[in-house]
């Protein structure tokens, strides 16, 4: 990902220099208003099906890896993403007012991962050109994406660009939602983005390019450290938990190329031993990547099984699980729509 990272970052700092002009004759980036968008709350999350919100994820299911959307209306999965054979898209990441969807897509040159958006509706697909990017970030106020609620939905962790540069915030979910009231997890001048709860609420892992590739990084609440967890050379990107805790799953991108092509190869580290090395995925974790709603009733997550991952919800008011895909692809990374 070394090529697509250094066009992340050739996008970014242009972005910088013309919001810090359009911010001259605007309102500055720090005082855009905070907005969470508002979905629907199922009125019984214990019944399977009844989710509340919609929810996106990653998938193969035809071929190519997609970004899909889960309408909690009425069940219906659309295919946001598909596009000519050979793309793959990765990694959804709403708005926090719920209207968009970002994602890396292999829609660059020589299929370099890139950025892309789409609208909530499947509309509006699109690579992000510079002058798009800006418009989006000043004109819509839009600074703020890919929300993860902590185990009982109290807190919300979320990627905020406001200081023109991806940083992770935390936030209480009773409190007011204004940027003084969140509690600023990272402050470096590096991407720190992909932020997921330990099932405990008491970790956070993220990804970070801080030393000049993506790597993944751990932040203990007990004393606010952080500490690196892989520093191989090439990216690591997208971890998240296993069930227990004992374990993270994230994406190995050897030789910055895997990705481009439809290799999304998942790694397992051990995250309670300082000596522990990565070994590719074979089997070791069988259900990760809990994820709770937006009102606190249902936990979605990654179970592997018969050698495909698939997507199972549960009520936190009990009963039995229910599968939202149906195993003919992997679905991978869960995200709510705020």
């Amino acid at each position: 990902m070394m090529r697509q990272r250094i066009v992340l970052t050739v996008v970014m700092l242009l972005v910088a220099l013309g919001a810090l002009l359009v911010w001259l004759v605007g309102e500055g980036i720090r005082s855009a208003p905070l907005s969470v968008g508002q979905g629907g709350a199922a009125e019984d999350a214990a019944q399977p099906q009844a989710l509340g919100h919609d929810l996106a994820f990653t998938s193969n299911a035809d071929g190519d890896w997609d970004v899909y959307l889960l309408r909690a209306e009425d069940g219906t999965l659309l295919n946001l993403s598909d596009g000519p054979e050979g793309a793959h898209d990765y990694f959804p990441s709403w708005s926090l007012d719920g209207a968009q969807i970002n994602f890396l897509g292999s829609r660059g040159a020589g299929g370099e991962l890139v950025p892309t958006q789409v609208n909530a509706d499947g509309t509006g697909l699109r690579t992000l050109s510079i002058v798009e990017a800006i418009f989006t970030l000043v004109r819509e106020s839009r600074f703020d994406w890919d929300g993860n609620w902590s185990p009982g939905g109290e807190r919300l962790l979320w990627s905020s660009l406001r200081d023109l540069n991806l940083e992770l915030y935390i936030i209480s979910s009773s409190a007011e939602f204004r940027i003084a009231n969140a509690t600023r997890l990272t402050n470096h001048g590096s991407r720190d983005w992909f932020g997921r709860w330990s099932p405990q609420g008491e970790r956070i892992a993220f990804a970070s390019d801080r030393n000049g590739n993506e790597d993944v990084f751990l932040w203990a609440e007990a004393d606010g450290t952080i500490r690196q967890l892989t520093t191989s050379p090439w990216d690591e990107v997208r971890p998240v938990f296993s069930a227990d805790g004992r374990r993270l799953v994230y994406v190995y991108d050897e030789e910055d190329s895997q990705l481009k092509t439809g290799q999304l190869n998942l790694y397992v580290l051990d995250t309670d031993s300082a000596q522990a090395e990565p070994s590719p995925f074979d089997g070791q974790v069988v259900v990760m990547d809990e994820v709770w709603s937006p009102d606190g009733r249902v936990v979605v997550f990654s179970r592997h099984e018969n050698g495909r991952w698939r997507l199972y919800a549960r009520s936190v008011a009990g009963g039995e699980a229910w599968p939202l895909t149906d195993g003919q692809g992997d679905a991978l990374f869960p995200v709510w729509r705020p």
